[in-house]
């Protein structure tokens, strides 16, 4: 076995060398990365976890001959002053690939790495970027058949349990607006209702005491369908399967506020990050590739008014993220992403050509969309593109012939 993951990271270094936006590329194979005091097998059915994974090492890109003199080519004088091409700053992409591993992936395509992985087939879900930008938190395997909330480093080098609550089932981990809270729903299993829960990541190391978990609502429902913290993280609020508002102060708890028009849960809960104002997908019952799409709505929650008519938008949203200003909000769309002002304004079309479910986020500094699209080359495998927010022409930055892309955030360097 110890060979068998030997060549694996050899083979891992060889593919990383060879990783150019204008070819195809193959993921590097999944491996277990050891830490100071054990190791974890790769066995696909192993699911405890005794420590945090460490960044693999790297193999030595390969030199040119010590006897290799490039030839010289003649200087050419301009006859026109070119035009600037947009250049990307040095941050990278993090996504979640087959399930089961996070890859780091520079955003003009080079530098491709796996970063965190439990284990073939060791599931990896809920990943998310914390406001500051600088943790990951998600879903993986704890002890046994349990699943727990882990954070991370956008370099993988950093990996630290955060819950401690032994259950099978964690859903819909969310960040507080200060990224020191995360809350989550949770059930002893699949089958059974679920509870919300909320913890703190500092003082992980002694849960549940040092980092305060407890559980909030004995809610004990299967229709809940999403999360959001206000911006002083004081409520919390929740859909079932319209929004309700928890006062994490005193546990009282307000709703119903808002309308259900019948075909489930509201869901993709966030919180204004300038405004008091609560935007969701009000579920319309359609889906495309089993995801559910919804009409964009924002609710003024000190006066429970639905907002301007720009949010009422009757087109189908599959996600939506908010500006930094609060502003607008990023769309996708079936094959679209926007970015649609919420005063009314004109909506800015990102690309019309993305995938059937784009996912589009924004990069640190909103000047930049990342998004899933079709290469023609590989049309089965969504792939990672990016482009200008403005618009413009999108750049590839994936090509695995294999698998597929989940989840992904993109960082600071």
């Amino acid at each position: 076995m110890f060979k068998r993951i030997q060549m694996v990271m050899i083979g891992l270094g060889f593919i990383l060398v060879a990783c150019s936006p204008t070819q195809d590329e193959a993921l590097p194979t999944r491996v277990v990365l050891p830490d100071d005091s054990s190791s974890v097998s790769v066995s696909a059915s192993e699911t405890e976890i005794s420590a945090p994974t460490e960044t693999p090492q790297q193999s030595l890109l390969p030199t040119l001959p010590s006897t290799f003199t490039p030839t010289p080519t003649e200087t050419l004088v301009p006859t026109r002053t070119p035009s600037p091409t947009p250049v990307i700053e040095l941050e990278s992409i993090l996504f979640v690939y087959n399930d089961d591993s996070v890859i780091r992936i520079n955003a003009d395509g080079t530098g491709q790495e796996l970063i965190i992985t439990f284990g073939v087939g060791a599931r990896i879900s809920d990943f998310s970027l914390s406001p500051k930008g600088d943790i990951v938190a998600f879903v993986a395997p704890g002890n046994g058949s349990a699943r727990e909330i882990w954070i991370a480093n956008t370099t993988g080098t950093y990996l630290q349990q955060v819950s401690c609550l032994g259950y099978s089932n964690i859903q819909q981990v969310t960040w507080s607006a200060d990224g020191q809270v995360l809350a989550f729903l949770a059930s002893p299993t699949d089958a059974e209702p679920m509870d919300i829960y909320t913890v703190g990541w500092q003082g992980a190391n002694d849960c549940p005491i040092g980092n305060k978990q407890q559980q909030v609502l004995d809610r004990n429902s299967t229709a809940i369908g999403g999360l959001a913290f206000s911006a002083d993280g004081g409520t919390l609020f929740f859909s079932d399967p319209q929004i309700y508002a928890l006062n994490l102060t005193d546990f009282s708890l307000l709703g119903e506020l808002s309308a259900s028009i019948g075909f489930g849960a509201d869901f993709s809960l966030a919180y204004s990050p300038t405004a008091n104002i609560l935007a969701y997908l009000q579920n319309n019952g359609k889906f495309i590739n089993n995801t559910p799409l919804g009409n964009f709505i924002g609710l003024n929650v000190a006066t429970l008014d639905v907002v301007s008519v720009a949010f009422q938008d009757t087109i189908d949203v599959q996600k939506f993220v908010w500006s930094r200003k609060g502003d607008a909000v990023l769309q996708s769309l079936e094959n679209r992403v926007v970015i649609a002002p919420t005063n009314g304004g004109i909506a800015t079309t990102v690309t019309n050509e993305a995938g059937i479910n784009p996912n589009a986020v924004f990069n640190p500094d909103e000047s930049w969309v990342a998004y899933l699209g079709i290469d023609e080359n590989s049309p089965n495998i969504p792939q990672l593109f990016i482009t200008s927010a403005t618009g413009g022409l999108p750049r590839q930055i994936t090509f695995i012939t294999e698998g597929e892309i989940g989840n992904f955030v993109w960082v600071r360097e």
